[in-house]
């Protein structure tokens, strides 16, 4: 009699890290004109993910300078 336990397996699209290998691996078969579309994408995504985060710093950086100065 086997002792089937859940936990004991790895579920390859969650475990180590096996989620972000499958995607490499995905993007390693794109086409050469996928592949550039693919990173212009990214570049665009971090782009813009700079941009909010550097506008949430500045503007937590003023309410500071606004609250020492008010007190």
């Amino acid at each position: 009699m086997t002792d089937f336990r859940p936990e004991r397996y790895i579920n390859p699209y969650t475990d180590f890290g096996f989620k972000k290998l499958f995607q490499q691996a995905e993007i390693a078969r794109f086409t050469p004109e996928d592949a550039r579309e693919y990173e212009e994408c990214i570049k665009v995504y971090r782009d813009l993910t700079n941009v909010v985060n550097t506008a949430e710093r500045k503007g937590r950086e003023e309410g500071r300078a606004e609250e020492k100065a008010s007190r």
